[in-house]
């Protein structure tokens, strides 16, 4: 059975349905022909934004 904080948060998420938005999104398209890498090398383009 949920705690007090489940059920808070699921009603939560059954009533912000409404701001989801109604424009139908196009798939996303080529990401299967970009090579499988690590997690590691999939972020070193992001280590230059963040602060040291």
């Amino acid at each position: 059975m949920g705690t007090g904080g489940e059920s808070q948060a699921h009603r939560s998420r059954v009533s912000d349905v409404n701001q989801e938005p109604l424009k139908m999104l196009l798939p996303i398209r080529g990401y299967d022909s970009v090579p499988l890498v690590t997690l590691e090398k999939a972020v070193e383009p992001l280590v230059s934004l963040l602060p040291d």
